[in-house]
C-alpha cells in the first residue's frame, strides 16, 4: 500500500512539473514572437528661460549660469496686457523663433518669482510678427511663498519662423510688488511648453 501511494505522489508531482514546464514555454514564446521594430518619438519640453535686465528681455533656451544675475521689476498696479503700459506696470521678455513653434494646452507653464506685498500676476503670451502683435494666451495667478506658478489653459496656437514670441507681465492688482527672475538653482524663472 505504501510503494502505491508513493507512486501516485510521484505521478501528481510530475504531472504539476510538466503543467508548470508547459506555462513557461508559453509564455517564452509570446515574449520571443514580438519580431517588429517599434520606435516612440516623445517631443521634448520646449523651455524658455527668463533672461536679460528689464525693461525688454529675452526668452532664451540656455539659462543665466551667473547667480549674480538675478533680475528684479517694481510692477505698480494698473497694467493691462491689452495696452503698452509705462515700464514700471509691465515687464516684456521675447524671442525670435528660428523655426516654427506650436504652443498648445494642457500644459504651458510660467514661474516665477514675487518679492514685496502678494497680489495677483497676470501673463500674457503673443505672436508678434512685423508692428502687429496678437495675444493667444492669458493667465492670472496669485504666488505661493512667493513662487507663481502660471498655467495657461485653452491655448492652441502654431507661431511661424521669424514671429516673435513674446511673454507680458502685468500687476492689474491694488499694490505695487516686485517680480524677480534669472539664475536661481532652486527656481529658474522660466516658460515651460510641454508636449500635449
Amino acid at each position: 500500500m505504501r510503494r502505491v501511494l508513493l507512486f501516485a505522489a510521484f505521478l501528481v508531482l510530475l504531472g504539476l512539473s510538466t503543467a508548470m514546464a508547459a506555462s513557461f514555454e508559453v509564455q517564452a514564446e509570446d515574449i520571443t514572437s514580438f519580431t517588429t521594430d517599434v520606435s516612440i518619438d516623445v517631443p521634448d519640453t520646449r523651455t524658455y528661460y527668463l533672461r536679460g535686465a528689464p525693461p525688454l528681455g529675452q526668452l532664451s533656451e540656455s539659462p543665466e549660469l551667473v547667480s549674480a544675475n538675478v533680475y528684479t521689476q517694481a510692477l505698480d498696479p494698473g497694467g493691462s496686457l491689452a495696452v503698452d503700459n509705462p515700464d514700471n506696470q509691465e515687464m516684456v521678455w521675447q524671442a525670435v523663433l528660428g523655426t516654427p513653434l506650436t504652443v498648445v494646452s494642457p500644459i504651458v507653464r510660467l514661474y516665477i518669482t514675487q518679492t514685496g506685498p502678494e497680489g495677483p500676476i497676470t501673463a500674457g503670451l503673443f505672436d508678434c510678427s512685423g508692428s502687429t502683435c496678437i495675444q493667444f494666451g492669458a493667465v492670472t495667478a496669485t504666488p505661493a511663498e512667493n513662487l507663481a506658478t502660471l498655467d495657461f489653459d485653452g491655448v492652441d496656437h502654431t507661431l511661424d519662423a521669424g514671429d516673435v514670441l513674446q511673454l507680458k507681465v502685468v500687476n492689474e492688482g491694488s499694490k505695487s510688488y516686485n517680480i524677480q527672475w534669472g539664475y536661481k538653482a532652486n527656481r529658474p524663472a522660466r516658460l515651460e511648453i510641454m508636449p500635449s
